[in-house]
C-alpha cells in the first residue's frame, strides 16, 4: 500500500524541483532508509519516460558533491535560463 505523502513527494521533487522530462538520464542517490521514497521517485521517473540512474550509499556519511554532479547542475540551472553553453553535462 503506496503513502500518498510520499507520492506527493516525489512528485514535488520531479516536478517541481527539477522539471524532469521524457529521455533525461537521472541520479537518484541516496541511503537504503529512504526506500519508500526511492521506489516512488522510481516509478514516477519511468512513467515520464526518463531514466534512473540508483545509487546507493550503506556508509551513512553524507554524500560529497562531485566535481561532474556541480557541473551538470550548473548546466541544467544554465538550460532553465536559456542560456544553453552547450555543456555535455545532463541534466540531474
Amino acid at each position: 500500500m503506496s503513502d500518498a505523502r510520499v507520492e506527493r513527494y516525489a512528485e514535488l521533487l520531479l516536478d517541481t524541483c527539477l522539471g524532469v522530462e521524457r529521455g533525461w538520464q537521472v541520479m537518484v542517490w541516496s541511503t537504503p532508509l529512504a526506500r519508500p521514497l526511492l521506489e516512488e521517485v522510481m516509478k514516477q521517473l519511468a512513467e515520464r519516460g526518463a531514466y534512473p540512474l540508483l545509487r546507493l550509499t550503506f556508509s551513512g556519511r553524507p554524500l560529497a558533491r562531485t566535481p561532474s554532479m556541480a557541473a551538470a547542475c550548473t548546466a541544467r540551472r544554465d538550460l532553465r535560463a536559456g542560456n544553453d553553453r552547450g555543456t555535455d553535462a545532463a541534466p540531474v
